[in-house]
């Protein structure tokens, strides 16, 4: 017989908590990137200039101390292409690029060897960005980021060519043959250049704020 009880009892359902979505990962922002790339402005020039330096021994004391300017020059500038003064500080860039480019034919390098030695950059960077990756690699660097910091580097690669180039051609065009060295005339000149660019750069940034 059936216990008339049985029917009386009533089922209860445990409640399922809602699924919590999936939070997507916060993505560096461009001002991010930019103080991260700044702080090892003086290391990203020190390991550029240990590499130029084994490529290329025998510099004279003179070219070595102006490739060290010029490389610590590049890497203080390098930053503000991620940040919001790159369109301010694109015209330095390409004015800089082009003047490495015309110190190198004037060193004797090849234009091969002087894109080389420039590209050597993107080497230093991917290999700090490797070893030490912003927000200790828990934020994704925006693929945007990683686009322009080539496109960076290739615009500054296409005006070391064009700066090589026009050093040759005025070379052939007053009949005086390549030159193999830097004189002392113009070393003096490229420091007053490369300072003069080095001020603009300041002045520019000072103007813009912090």
């Amino acid at each position: 017989m059936r216990d008339p009880r049985a029917g009386s009892r009533t089922t209860r359902s445990t409640p399922h908590a809602a699924p919590v979505p999936p939070t997507k990962p916060r993505k560096l922002e461009p001002l991010e990137f930019a103080r991260w790339v700044d702080a090892r402005a003086e290391r990203l020039a020190e390991s550029w200039l240990g590499e130029v330096r084994a490529r290329q021994p025998g510099a004279s004391p003179a070219v070595a101390a102006l490739l060290e300017r010029f490389l610590k020059v590049f890497t203080s500038m390098l930053s503000t292409s991620f940040g919001p003064y790159r369109e301010q500080v694109e015209p330095l860039w390409l004015q800089l690029t082009d003047l490495f480019g015309s110190v190198a034919a004037q060193r004797g390098l090849a234009v091969g060897e002087a894109v080389e030695e420039f590209q050597i950059l993107r080497e230093v960077l991917i290999r700090t960005l490797y070893a030490e990756p912003p927000a200790g690699g828990q934020t994704p660097i925006p693929l945007r980021e990683l686009i322009r910091l080539n496109r960076v580097i290739d615009r500054g690669v296409i005006q070391v060519s064009v700066g090589h180039a026009d050093v040759l051609f005025f070379a052939l065009f007053q009949g005086s043959g390549a030159p193999e060295h830097l004189s002392e005339e113009v070393l003096a000149e490229v420091e007053d250049q490369l300072s003069a660019i080095d001020a603009e750069f300041g002045s520019v940034m000072g103007s813009l704020g912090p």
